[in-house]
Order: C-alpha cells, then sequence, then structure tokens
C-alpha cells in the first residue's frame, strides 16, 4: 500500500460493507457507509443486497430496511463499531500508517471509516470495510512467525519503530478489539487469536488468563480451545477462534453492549439481568443462556472477580437471534499456588459472602432459589477438585527454563 493511498484513506468519508452471509464463503456487497460533514454518519443497504433471498440484518440494530439512516453519535456505534479494530488495534495502525510511536499520538488523525479501510480483512465476525461496492480487496497479512509478530507487538508497545517486512503483517493481524497486544494468526492450518500479554507484567496476565481457562474447561464452562506456548523468554496465549467455520464460513457477531444499546438499556446500570432480557428477546433458546451466564458469573465470584459486565459479553448473530460465544478473558486474580491449593478449593476472601452473592444473584437469571443452591453447590465442588492440578499447570509454567 502506498504512502499517498494510506493518506488517502486515513481521511475517507465513505465505505461499502461487505457480509459473509450465513454459511456461505464468499463476502457479498451489502451496504453504504457515509460520513458527512458535520462528522455524523449514515448507513443504508444496497437494493441488490435486499433482493438476495437470503439477506439478514446486519445487526439488531440495523434491520433491513430501504434509504439511508442517520446513526447515533459521531463516532460509529452499534454493529458497524464492533467490526473495527479495537484500541490495541487501532494504537497498531497508527504507529505504522501515521509514523505515530507514542500510544496517544495520532488519535485524532483517522477517522473510524478509515481504521475499516485500513484494517485486514479477516477480522472477527463477518463484516469487512471496503472502497468498493463492485471489487472486494482481501487484506490477509502474509505469513510470519510467531516469534517475528510478538516481537513486532512488544516494539509497538514500547513505542519503537518496526522493520519494514513486518509493518503489513502486523496491521493486518490486529483487526480485532480489546486494549492488549494480540494478533490474528494460523497455526497449523487452525485460525487462532494469539496474545502477547501487557506490559509490565505480560507473563503473569497471560498465565493467569491461561489458568482461568483451565479451570473453567475443567468446570464444564464452555471455552475456545487454547494454548499457552513459549517463545524464547517469552509467553503467548494461543485462543483458537470460534468465529470461522471448517469451510471456511465466517459466523457473524455483535457485542452485548450492541444488543443494550438497542433495547435502550442505561448502560451505566446494565450487568447480567439486563443482558437476560436482551438475549432471551433475541435467543432461539434464553434458558440456556441464562443458565451459561449463571455459571459464568457465579465462577468468577467464587474466584475473586465482579462478574463480567452485560456489555463486555460477545454474541453471535444469525440475522434473527443470538447466542453465546465461549467464555473468554477468565483471570484469576490473587490466587497463588498456595491458595490453590487450600482445602475450600476457593480463593476468594470472604468465600461465605461471595457465595452469598451468587445466590441473590440467581432470580436476575429466572433461577429458583433451590436449583441454583445446586448449581452452585456443583460449581463449588468442581472448583475445589482441580484447584490443585491446574496450580500445578501454572508452577510448571512459570519454572520451566525458556527455549
Amino acid at each position: 500500500m502506498t504512502t499517498t493511498r494510506i493518506h488517502a484513506l486515513s481521511k475517507a468519508s465513505s465505505a461499502f460493507i461487505w457480509v459473509w452471509l450465513p454459511s456461505e464463503t464468499q463476502p457479498v456487497p451489502a451496504g453504504r457507509l457515509h460520513r458527512g460533514t458535520d462528522g455524523r454518519h449514515d448507513f443504508g443497504y444496497m437494493s441488490d443486497y435486499l433482493e438476495r433471498s437470503n439477506a439478514i440484518a446486519l445487526g439488531p440494530d440495523l434491520p433491513l430496511a430501504r434509504g439511508m439512516r442517520s446513526l447515533p453519535g459521531p463516532s460509529l456505534t452499534g454493529t458497524l463499531r464492533d467490526a473495527l479494530p479495537g484500541a490495541w488495534g487501532r494504537r497498531v495502525t497508527r504507529a505504522l500508517q501515521l509514523g505515530c510511536d507514542d500510544a496517544d499520538a495520532g488519535a485524532d488523525e483517522i477517522g473510524d471509516i478509515a481504521y475499516g479501510l485500513l484494517a485486514g480483512t479477516d477480522g472477527i465476525g463477518a463484516l469487512s470495510f471496503q472502497a468498493s461496492a463492485t471489487s472486494f480487496e482481501t487484506r490477509i497479512a502474509p505469513g510470519v512467525e510467531l516469534e517475528a509478530l510478538a516481537e513486532a507487538a512488544r516494539r509497538i508497545e514500547q513505542g519503537l519503530s518496526l522493520p519494514g517486512d513486518l509493518a503489513e503483517p502486523l496491521v493486518h493481524a490486529v483487526a480485532i478489539g480489546g486494549t492488549s497486544p494480540k494478533a490474528l494468526v494460523n497455526i497449523g492450518g487452525r485460525s487462532c487469536i494469539a496474545k502477547f500479554g501487557k506490559s509490565p507484567d505480560p507473563h503473569d496476565a497471560l498465565r493467569a488468563e491461561y489458568m482461568g481457562l483451565r479451570l473453567a474447561q475443567l468446570c464444564h464452562i464452555d471455552v475456545p480451545r487454547f494454548e499457552l506456548r513459549r517463545l524464547g523468554d517469552r509467553l503467548v496465549l494461543l485462543v483458537e477462534r470460534f468465529d470461522r467455520g471448517e469451510n471456511g464460513a465466517r459466523r457473524a457477531m455483535v457485542s452485548g453492549q450492541t444488543l443494550l444499546d438497542h433495547i435502550k438499556a442505561p448502560s451505566c446500570e446494565v450487568c447480567h439481568g439486563n443482558a437476560l432480557d436482551a438475549a432471551a428477546e433475541r435467543s432461539r433458546d434464553p434458558e440456556a443462556i441464562r443458565r451459561e451466564l449463571f455459571r459464568r458469573a457465579a465462577f468468577d465470584s467464587l474466584l475473586g472477580r465482579d462478574p463480567a459486565p452485560a456489555r463486555s459479553h460477545a454474541l453471535f448473530w444469525t440475522g434473527q437471534a443470538v447466542g453465546l460465544v465461549p467464555a473468554l478473558g477468565l483471570k484469576l486474580p490473587n490466587c497463588s499456588s498456595r491458595t490453590f491449593r487450600q482445602a475450600t478449593g476457593v480463593c476468594a476472601p470472604g468465600r461465605d459472602a461471595r457465595m452469598a452473592q451468587v445466590l441473590d444473584m440467581a432470580p436476575g437469571f429466572g433461577l429458583e432459589p433451590d436449583a441454583a443452591a445446586v448449581m452452585l453447590d456443583g460449581l463449588v465442588e468442581e472448583i475445589r477438585q482441580h484447584h490443585a492440578a491446574v496450580a500445578s499447570e501454572a508452577e510448571v509454567i512459570r519454572t520451566r527454563p525458556a527455549a
């Protein structure tokens, strides 16, 4: 990509939104996005897309309809915002496209539409920003060793320049949300999210997340496939992507915040109850979502974490209904190896108070107190049973010498 084109795209005021429809392996143009001189955005579906028999709404906030509609806020929100890189991806984009090595430099130099046009086309979910309505430009990071991407992420985080051969691979590999250094990679034919950890303690953070995922897995909480690898003196957590099918089909996704905004829930007050109401409205199996969210909230609470707010949950989107994605970001705070091996198996201070708090949440999940107590007792027993084994795995990772 030439410097001239980079700067042209950084000021782009319009884009076409392409989508991979359910079970399809090739994208189709779905709509046009435009930013006006007042900074606000308009979006409209294309006539050809609306005439397709398999057309779906791109998100709960973008129902199928003819004509352009004004979107709320000066910045993109909702489904289209969900398709853009998060804080980390935007930082990488600024560093590589504008030469801004400082974390906050150039924050206003690139608009939302430009971030979409500069990002790779293998991002999370099923949407892609394109400059054309007739020609799809594939922006895929060429194969780069995981070690090189880890080093590139480290240099970006430290405000250092990158060699030219890593600039394009990295910027096309960060079409993903979140604030921590990560990249989208292909490992042995598997599409994965590679997490490199955030300074000043990237290894501790990765070990904590690995331990959380491993314990949740053993407690029968739905998590994606994952692996913790050592790269020389570094660690990397590989999480297999859950938004891709075996045949290359993509699964559309929206954030919990998008769903909550759509039902006009006040974001400052939202937690699981609001998410459940929203999910129940849009889900094919609200009871299953309620039970799974209760298990996740109970797991967090028993291990000393506040349950994740509803807006942080990601959801699959079929065009009409939502479903939960596997649990992510399950870090275990304040859980030393010694504490892990305590007979209780629950390392949160004030364990009894925590358990009472979990039971108090049950009605918000549509659960009867007795049924919630049975689920909670079973989860506590599973945590007790597997704590020591997970702690031992983490200790081996901590003490294993660098390759």
